[in-house]
Formats: C-alpha cells, sequence, structure tokens
C-alpha cells in the first residue's frame, strides 16, 4: 500500500480539514511555526504513535469539538483480504473503497478525558440503505437472521462464510444508496478486515536531523528495526537510509523532510 495523502483537522494548527497530497518526494516549505513539522508528527501518531505519542493538549486549542482526527488515503491496496479459511473477501466487494477507487483510514481520537481515546473508520461509499448498512457489524448468526428477514435466497451462498452471506444480501436490493460514509471498524468482521489491512500498511519512521545524531539514539534504532522486521517476515524491501549526509529511498517509498524533522515511509 502506497500514501497518497494525509488530512488533519483539529490537530495543533491545523483546526480545519487540511489535506495534504504525497508523492516520491514530498517537501513542505513554510515559515516558522506554522505547522511544519506537526504533518510528520500526525503520520507518526497514526502509524505508531511511539516516538510522538498523541496527547489531549494536541487538539487545536480554538476549536469548539472535542476530537483530533488524521486521515490517510491509500493506493496499490491488497487483491484480496483472507479473514479466515472459509472468508476471502475484498475492499470492493465489502463497500470499503472511496469513489476514486482508494482506501481512506480515518483514525478519531477523543480528547474529553485524560488519554485521548482513539477509533477507527474506513471513509468509504458505503450502502447507506437501512438494513443493508451494517452488515460489517453483524456477527454471522445474526447475518443469517438477516438474509432470512430479508428473504435472501440460499442458493449458492454459503452459509458458514460471511462475505458470502453479505454479497448476496447487497446483491438483493434494487438500490443501496452507496454514500460516503465512516464505516466503523470496531467490531466483528469490520474489525477483522482491519486487522488485515493493519499487516499491508506502509512502514513510516519519524527522526530528528536538525542535531548530530548517535546509533543509540531512538530515533535511529528504530527506522533500523522497521528495515530489519519485513526482512523477519521475508518481504522483500528496498533498503532505506541515510548515505554521506543524503537521504537514501526506494523508488517505491516516501520521503518527507521538513526543517528538523524528517519521515520515511515504505
Amino acid at each position: 500500500m502506497k500514501l497518497e495523502s494525509v488530512t488533519l483537522k483539529n490537530f495543533r494548527a491545523f483546526r480545519k480539514e487540511t489535506r495534504v497530497s504525497i508523492g516520491e518526494l514530498t517537501t513542505i516549505i513554510g515559515k516558522n511555526d506554522v505547522g511544519k513539522s506537526s504533518i510528520l508528527e500526525a503520520l507518526e501518531v497514526f502509524f505508531n504513535n511511539e516516538i510522538v505519542k498523541l496527547e489531549s493538549g494536541d487538539k487545536n486549542v480554538h476549536s469548539t469539538e472535542t476530537h483530533i482526527e488524521v486521515t490517510c488515503e491509500f493506493s496499490d491496496l491488497p487483491d484480496e483480504l483472507v479473514l479466515d479459511t472459509q472468508a476471502e473477501t475484498t475492499l470492493s466487494d465489502e463497500y470499503l473503497l472511496a469513489m476514486n477507487g482508494n482506501l481512506c483510514v480515518k483514525k478519531r481520537w477523543q480528547c474529553t478525558g485524560g488519554k485521548p481515546k482513539e477509533e477507527i473508520f474506513v471513509c468509504a461509499n458505503h450502502p447507506s440503505e437501512p438494513k443493508y448498512d451494517d452488515l460489517l457489524t453483524l456477527t454471522q448468526a445474526k447475518l443469517r437472521e438477516r438474509m432470512t428477514e430479508l428473504n435472501v435466497a440460499s442458493e449458492g451462498v454459503n452459509r458458514n462464510s460471511n462475505p458470502s452471506m453479505r454479497k448476496a444480501i447487497w446483491e438483493n436490493c434494487p438500490d443501496l444508496k452507496l454514500r460516503k460514509t465512516e464505516v466503523a471498524v470496531a467490531k466483528e468482521d469490520g474489525k477483522r478486515i482491519w486487522e488485515k489491512l493493519a499487516s499491508h500498511l506502509p512502514l513510516f519512521a519519524l527522526f530528528q536531523s536538525d542535531r548530530p545524531s548517535r546509533d543509540s539514539d531512538a530515533e535511529v534504532q528504530d527506522p533500523m528495526k522497521l528495515g530489519i522486521r519485513p526482512a523477519k517476515l521475508s518481504i522483500t524491501h528496498n533498503p532505506v537510509g541515510l548515505l554521506g549526509g543524503e537521504m537514501i529511498y526506494p523508488p517505491a517509498g516516501r520521503c518527507v523532510k521538513i526543517d528538523g524533522r524528517s519521515g520515511i515511509g515504505q
């Protein structure tokens, strides 16, 4: 999966929804304290939430809303997702793609308490017709009941496969009323799909480049670990690193550089 854009809302200086496109090499230039580093740190929070941890104080001070949102858009999506031995599906079949065919994942943090609470949504062109809009949240037993309720024929449908039953139910509807929808992925197959997608997300590393670094520094160690981890999983990646002070990045990678902050995605 490749990162195509990041959109911030209520995060530090970004009160209004602000979209930043990401290319093979993206450079952001601006005056001090306008939010350049915040873009990279928002990506760190989205992908890792380790070097930079989201705090309630990161919410825009002028906003009356109680949450922070970071949305990432991805292309080069997996052809299929295997949920279990009897459940293979695709993002298209589950109506989890945006109008342009990309995947948009929104993370929202409620900042009303001490530690921000994370919620995850897929922003997609999804069915909005009642009885057809909640299928990703239903258990297998509930999907069988829904098929009966809507008089969906069982012929050719694997009633032990949730994707098969969802497809049959959706095909039974003359007008699904597809709308731009925030689909929660917190339970049942929505959660399983997100867990499978998470393993396909790009790797992202954030480190400081405005001071001398040592091999023992966390921001140096973490990108190295990110590079080692895929190798352990027997997944081939092109190397990413520094050579003679110059950034080296793979053709299919992402490099964003802002003043004293640099981020690499692969």
